[in-house]
């Protein structure tokens, strides 16, 4: 069956209207980021996890604010593989940071 008809035809279960919880806001000075991951990522590593070796990248690369993100991205996509990931990961890494030009970065695994 093609397209989603099968799934209009269901008993309201399924919507394909956004749902937005909640607006953030985010103040460009305060080195903000935001990490996007798939299931590959968060299921060997957690969020508390995941933001220190933000942290530690950043501070391992803080000259090189051409290729941070870059960076950052690529550290994070190697310790999922050294928790032995066992599903494909992709990452989405936007860096807020004023000190750097804003910068975005997308590597799949």
């Amino acid at each position: 069956m093609l397209g989603d008809k099968f799934l209009k035809q269901q008993d309201g279960r399924f919507s394909s209207e956004p749902y937005i919880s909640q607006v953030v806001y985010i103040h460009q000075a305060s080195g903000d980021f935001a990490l996007l991951a798939s299931d590959g990522f968060w299921d060997v590593i957690n969020s508390k996890k995941a933001i220190h070796l933000v942290h530690q990248t950043r501070e391992r690369h803080a000259t090189d604010t051409q290729n941070s993100t870059e960076k950052i991205v690529n550290f994070l996509l190697s310790e999922a593989r050294t928790q032995r990931t066992k599903d494909n990961t992709s990452i989405i890494f936007l860096d807020f940071d004023i000190t750097q030009r804003i910068s975005s970065y997308k590597l799949d695994l």
